[in-house]
């Protein structure tokens, strides 16, 4: 009986580990398991999260957020953006909102995303904005109740690093690999801009979303 146990065991153990022991980004960029249909949220989260990408082709930016979507969308849905076309620029915003953490994770993947980064005509321009709120993961008191600005800069080589300022104009350089429960930030002489679109008028925008 106790042998029967073990092995018992034992099997659970190797799915576990088969399940999520061995996910890799390059292995699971094409997964597209979703949690039931039923998860998903239908009440609209009022939030101020925006990204805006320009000098990108479109179908490169349709599968650097399909590939994040299948990163972490396969046991929750946690980012669920909607993708919004104005003249050249291409908008993105989240009805249902996204943790701040997430969020970062999201700006910085659609600069640097798998398989994509590779190519010589990947060389996106994104920027995104947002407020800090005290519920946030990884807020820290020098950029909370702050409107901020992300920005990936065109010469990071090692594909780690993002600049965020205030809308106070102070300046971070944000270290992606250093992300495991706070910011580290380190100053930066990045200067906040405006939105340059009026996000009033988005909501008559024919747009895509994606999960």
């Amino acid at each position: 009986m106790d042998s029967v146990i073990i092995i018992t065991f034992i099997f659970i153990l190797l799915s576990l580990i088969l399940k999520y022991g061995f996910r890799g980004p390059e292995n699971n960029i094409n997964n597209k398991h979703r949690p039931n249909i039923k998860n998903k949220p239908v009440k609209k989260d009022i939030n101020d999260k925006i990204v805006i990408v320009k000098y990108l082709q479109y179908d490169y930016l349709i599968q650097a957020i399909n590939q994040f979507c299948n990163l972490y969308n396969q046991d929750n849905f946690i980012a669920l953006p909607r993708l919004i076309k104005q003249n050249y620029l291409f908008i993105i915003v989240f009805p249902y909102n996204i943790n701040f953490d997430k969020f970062c994770f999201f700006v910085n993947y659609l600069g640097n995303a798998h398989e994509l980064r590779e190519k010589t005509d990947y060389q996106p321009n994104v920027k995104a904005w947002c407020s800090t709120l005290t519920v946030d993961n990884w807020i820290t008191d020098e950029i909370l109740n702050k409107n901020v600005m992300l920005s990936i800069p065109e010469s990071d080589s090692k594909k780690d690093k993002m600049f965020l300022a205030t809308n106070e104009n102070i300046g971070y350089k944000l270290d992606m690999s250093q992300f495991n429960s706070n910011i580290e930030l380190e100053k930066s002489s990045l200067m906040y801009e405006n939105i340059p679109v009026d996000v009033k008028l988005l909501k008559h925008k024919r747009f895509i979303d994606f999960n």
